[in-house]
């Protein structure tokens, strides 16, 4: 048996090319699995009621317990006879690449199998494939765009949940946890403004925020101001690094990735994201002094870069 998988999505074939149809399945899942895109389906083929393999007319209709066929995997088995025990020929398999037509496919058609894919996989509603067609011109790869919605949970994890807005900067949100310090409880929130602010201007394209003016002005500790500096350009370049190392590590495009979140995401709002952000941080404060968690709130009603 081969297995093919890319992220979540996975293929299991006999060695001769042979696919058995599952519940649930559509050929996008076998060409995602495969080639990391969801509209090569022209290599794939059935078989009829005369035992005859032919192409497939309508890509979206396939069948719980059908058979279908690889032809790259099959063409490879018909030159091993031994691995196959199937009665067709390289003939055949060259008549029904010729019925499924030339794999040279315009970018338009290739953006709207993603959004079908999206929609039929996935069950987008309108509204989010509309946010989805907003921002597929301006995508490097159409394809792209399904592994960054995967990353950030808005698919296969849940559709707008936290992680959806906030996937990424978790990791310098957890870094403030494992800072939290009950006396000095004002640096976590100096840095979670920090955080907000930088994955903010990250996401928008921004030059990051070198300070919180308005955090400054109303602190009793005005000698800490050097202080505040540097643990604010310390946590500044935490994020920017972070954000790099997890995208590079997901082989996501950056791009790619900030359109998502700015558009499909954060509705083209950098409050709306910066707040959500904070709303995160807030949540995990959970049984912390009640005064840590009311001043962490009163970060809400600051303004983007204020």
């Amino acid at each position: 048996m081969l297995h093919y998988q890319k992220g979540p999505y996975r293929v299991m074939m006999a060695n001769d090319g042979a696919i058995k149809v599952k519940y649930g399945d559509i050929l996008g899942v076998y060409s995602m699995a495969i080639y990391g895109n969801p509209w090569t389906f022209w290599v794939f083929a059935r078989v009829n009621r005369q035992k005859k393999l032919i192409g497939i007319k309508d890509f979206n209709l396939i069948y719980t317990g059908e058979t279908l066929y690889h032809l790259p995997t099959l063409i490879t088995s018909l030159q091993r006879p031994r691995v196959s025990r199937i009665t067709f020929t390289k003939d055949d398999v060259v008549r029904v690449k010729r019925e499924n037509g030339p794999p040279n496919m315009p970018d338009y058609r290739k953006k709207q199998i993603v959004k079908d894919f999206l929609k039929n996989r996935h069950k987008l509603t309108n509204e989010q494939l509309g946010k989805v067609d907003s921002i597929m011109g301006w995508v490097s790869n159409a394809a792209g765009i399904i592994d960054v919605l995967g990353t950030l949970g808005v698919v296969g994890g849940g559709l707008g949940t936290a992680a959806g807005f906030a996937g990424l900067p978790l990791f310098a949100i957890s870094t403030a946890y494992a800072l939290y310090d009950a006396s000095r409880f004002d640096r976590t929130l100096y840095q979670m403004l920090c955080v907000a602010y930088t994955y903010t201007a990250w996401v928008f394209g921004d030059t990051p925020p070198t300070q919180s003016k308005r955090y400054i002005r109303a602190t009793d500790f005005k000698w800490r101001i050097t202080e505040y500096h540097t643990l604010w350009q310390q946590t500044r370049d935490k994020v920017l690094k972070g954000l790099h190392k997890k995208i590079n590590e997901k082989k996501l495009n950056e791009k790619d990735v900030r359109l998502v979140i700015r558009f499909f995401l954060a509705g083209d709002n950098k409050q709306t994201l910066m707040k959500k952000v904070l709303q995160d941080f807030i949540k995990g404060l959970s049984g912390k002094p009640s005064s840590h968690v009311s001043a962490a709130r009163g970060l809400l009603n600051y303004t983007y870069a204020e």
